[in-house]
């Protein structure tokens, strides 16, 4: 098996080592005083197959850059690319005057450029066939709250999460969020539950990206409205845009844990890690 990574996923590529033979060859990104990037080897490449492993980062527009580039100069091998946070999947269905799916245009451009598959941890997209595998970590999830928290409440930031999601929680309580979205803020108007009184219960947020924080925010400041106090928020994706997310969350004065996978490779003490070297292990051993 051979893997091509930075030695952003030295950890995760030891932890492989170990378990199985693989040959790793590592690529630096160099960044001019303009941001523009190249790409630099220290080996030719000449293997027929090859797995990317990467992650979409801010600049999401520079990542895709650095994915293409990547696609080109490995154009003479059979490429799968696991990328564990794939941008555009939000933008998963047509707007108004926006006719373009975003998900469907950058899976049609790595297809074009000469790669084979394509996979992606818990894409908000529901394209899953074929090219593209979506994995789901929602199992894992629920594992977690099984091993954790006895008969907890969760909390569906929307219809789209429960819709996606609820398949693996069939025997829980839940409770849907109604909202209002535009482009500047979110306002919670409603909820939808399948017990009559959810007040005080220990409520469990699920989502996949946690970006600006508007929507836990919005949610917990509907939850505590109606008297709830204790949180524990499952992301699969914290991208953490805004800085000010952590700082507005303390303001609520509200006891919250938060659980992330951390598919971007964030660092931030606010969070708390959880483990899917082992899921990774897996799909690999798959492809």
């Amino acid at each position: 098996m051979n893997i091509v990574c930075t030695k952003k996923f030295l950890k995760l590529v030891n932890y492989i080592k170990k378990r199985i033979k693989i040959n790793v060859i590592y690529y630096k990104k160099k960044k001019f005083s303009d941001t523009e990037i190249i790409i630099k080897f220290k080996q030719n490449i000449k293997k027929k197959k090859i797995i990317i492993l990467y992650t979409m980062q801010k600049p999401i527009s520079e990542s895709i850059v650095e994915i293409l580039l990547l696609i080109n100069i490995l154009k003479s091998n059979k490429i799968i690319i696991f990328c564990f946070y794939l941008a555009y999947t939000r933008q998963d269905k047509k707007e108004k005057f926006y006719p373009l799916i975003g998900i469907e245009f950058l899976i049609k451009l790595l297809k074009f450029y000469g790669v084979y598959k394509i996979l992606t941890f818990e894409s908000h997209s529901m394209l899953d066939v074929g090219f593209f595998k979506n994995i789901k970590l929602m199992n894992e999830i629920k594992k977690e709250l099984k091993y954790k928290t006895n008969k907890p409440l969760l909390i569906f930031p929307d219809k789209g999460s429960y819709m996606r999601n609820k398949f693996y929680f069939k025997n829980f309580s839940f409770l849907i969020i109604k909202k209002q979205r535009n482009w500047e803020k979110t306002k919670v108007i409603s909820y939808k539950s399948n017990i009559k009184n959810p007040k005080g219960m220990k409520c469990i947020i699920i989502d996949d990206i946690l970006d600006t924080g508007g929507t836990i925010l919005s949610t917990l400041k509907f939850c505590k409205k109606i008297k709830m106090k204790k949180f524990q928020i499952y992301i699969i994706h914290p991208l953490l845009s805004d800085n000010r997310f952590f700082l507005n969350l303390s303001k609520l004065r509200l006891n919250v844990k938060i659980f992330s996978y951390n598919t971007t490779f964030k660092k931030n003490f606010n969070l708390k890690i959880l483990d899917i070297n082992k899921k990774i292990l897996k799909e690999l051993l798959i492809i």
